[in-house]
């Protein structure tokens, strides 16, 4: 089931992507490669699919390694710096003890990996259609100004909202794990003590 949920998670940032792909896209190869791509059928959908994929992993990895710095930080202030057990040693305990909380840290961990993700891919977005507006309008026709500026906004104002829901949801992870590992701690202490 985690392997299912993160190819789904992949597929929803590879799909996510697209937001500044599609201004790319427009730019490099023109917008006749979209009609072409009805074409084929059922088959440009699978293949599609294989793109966002690959896409997610890409762009989820770049995210990770954007935000690695901050994601560090928030776990350090609430488990120490120097904190023993780490906080890998309490996951792993976690995992070891409860199957309901592991699959539960799997879902906060899809979630945490979606938005991060899902914000940088809207920060470039808001950045892409504004130029492909620019190259479109020196180089071809003359697109609409408020549309673009409108979906440029609406790309940053998704960034925005993934930000900021991006961190809460971390550090609400990290909370969940530091008392799931106090719970489990005090009741094998107990278990002893019987």
């Amino acid at each position: 089931m985690a392997t299912t949920n993160l190819i789904v998670d992949y597929l929803i940032i590879g799909v996510s992507s697209l937001a500044w792909m599609l201004p790319v896209l427009l730019i490099v190869i023109s917008d006749q490669w979209l009609c072409k791509l009805t074409d084929f059928g059922i088959a440009t959908s699978f293949a599609l699919l294989g793109v966002a994929y690959v896409l997610g992993i890409s762009m989820s990895r770049f995210a990770d390694d954007l935000t690695s710095r901050r994601n560090n930080e928030i776990r350090d202030e609430i488990f120490g710096k120097d904190a023993e057990p780490t906080y890998h040693s309490r996951l792993n305990l976690i995992i070891l003890n409860s199957e309901s909380a592991t699959e539960y840290l799997s879902y906060r961990r899809s979630i945490i990996r979606i938005t991060r993700a899902c914000a940088v891919n809207f920060l470039v977005a808001a950045v892409a259609w504004p130029g492909w507006f620019c190259y479109t309008w020196f180089y071809r026709s003359h697109p609409s100004l408020c549309l673009t500026v409108v979906t440029s906004l609406a790309c940053l104002a998704v960034f925005l909202l993934l930000y900021r829901a991006w961190p809460v949801v971390l550090e609400g992870y990290f909370y969940t794990i530091r008392d799931m590992y106090g719970l489990i701690i005090a009741r094998n202490t107990e278990n002893r003590r019987d």
